[in-house]
């Protein structure tokens, strides 16, 4: 009875009695499904696919000495995994010279000179780097491109990285990275830091061939926004700009096709990347400036070089091309008001047509002021 009373409780709280327990991950569940929320969600990911967004968070930091060996001692899950440095030295803790050697590598003798008490700085962070299961990252290429992350962003900074395959769905990458780096300069990771590892995180994926996305909250809010638009601008794009150039922008790969555009409403700008859209904008006669509009049709296999960590070939791989459709609306594109205040008369023909206007309705002016008497009024070319 006690038991039940607690869970009504806990259902009467979770349903947003106050702001604090709205919040509440049960109350999200009850809100979306009750007790069908995992057939719902699975349901979700059968009919629309699972999320292919990338992941990168800091779940935890070290303060001593005693501190980095517990995290050494939990991302190797007490020896069980290989740990692997910023040389790309690897470790096993089985053997204890090898495990002490790894303490010592993140630390520093004048560490224990900087912790006074509990405010004193971190010394560690350990952030974790996830990809979607789904899209099959193997665990030296997840290990690589963690890797040539931190060495482009923190060069003076020592880490170690551990790969995790517990998690069922989401296998991920452990970094123990030191905040002072070799010259005694301490980092500071804000959220811009975090956002900046997370594209370059995914950036490193897509250049192994791999199909991750790392689409951030305010990008989602303006997908969102452009939903709820009305139907005359929704899938509108004016083109900036269109050629060919290498892909994604990068002088290392080989040249492709690309179109620029931007939404009507909010201006913001997109490339998309296809074989076909040389044909496309030919057929359609798109120029800078043109309404389009833009349909993503299928996706095309093909094989592209594999490379090593050295970035050398080492074979083939298979990914994808996106084939797209065009619609050109015309250079004039449509208008975002059913009705606009301002009429525009550029033309010799419209010109010509608004003056003839303007005299058959002096004409038919005074026809009406002379024949107010008669039984009949002439407006023009008509009688009444």
């Amino acid at each position: 009875m006690a038991r039940n009373n607690d869970k009504d409780y806990r259902i009467r709280k979770a349903k947003g009695q106050n702001e604090k327990s709205a919040k509440l991950p049960l109350a999200h569940k009850l809100r979306n499904g009750g007790k069908d929320y995992v057939k719902k969600v699975q349901s979700r990911i059968n009919t629309r696919g699972a999320s292919r967004e990338v992941m990168v968070k800091i779940t935890g930091s070290s303060k001593t000495k005693r501190g980095i060996k517990n995290s050494i001692n939990y991302i190797t899950r007490e020896g069980e995994i290989t740990l692997r440095d910023n040389d790309g030295k690897e470790y096993q803790l089985d053997y204890d010279r090898e495990r002490s050697d790894a303490y010592k590598y993140l630390s520093d003798p004048e560490d224990r000179l900087m912790y006074k008490d509990e405010k004193a700085p971190n010394l560690v962070h350990n952030i974790v780097f996830s990809s979607p299961k789904i899209a099959g990252v193997s665990e030296k290429d997840a290990l690589d491109s963690v890797e040539k992350l931190l060495k482009e962003k923190y060069p003076d900074n020592r880490f170690f990285l551990a790969y995790h395959t517990d998690k069922e769905h989401h296998p991920h990458v452990h970094a123990l990275l030191r905040i002072p780096d070799n010259n005694g300069k301490r980092i500071n990771i804000r959220k811009n830091d975090l956002r900046d590892m997370r594209d370059g995180f995914c950036k490193n994926l897509q250049l192994k061939g791999y199909d991750v996305k790392a689409t951030h909250r305010y990008q989602q809010g303006l997908k969102q926004k452009l939903r709820k638009e009305p139907d005359r601008l929704r899938n509108l794009y004016e083109v900036v700009e269109f050629g060919r150039t290498n892909y994604q922008f990068d002088p290392v790969k080989k040249q492709q096709n690309f179109l620029r555009v931007k939404t009507l409403k909010n201006n913001t700008e997109m490339v998309v990347w296809g074989a076909n859209l040389a044909d496309e904008l030919s057929r359609e006669g798109v120029k800078p400036g043109s309404i389009i509009r833009l349909k993503k049709e299928g996706q095309t296999m093909v094989k592209v070089p594999k490379l090593d960590r050295d970035g050398k070939p080492v074979g083939w791989m298979e990914t994808h091309r996106n084939n797209w459709r065009v619609e050109n609306q015309g250079m004039l594109g449509i208008k975002k008001e059913p009705f606009g205040k301002e009429i525009i008369k550029d033309s010799v023909e419209q010109i010509k047509l608004n003056q003839k206007g303007f005299s058959l309705f002096r004409e038919n002016r005074t026809a009406l002021q002379t024949d107010t008497n008669s039984k009949t009024i002439k407006f023009g070319i008509f009688k009444f």
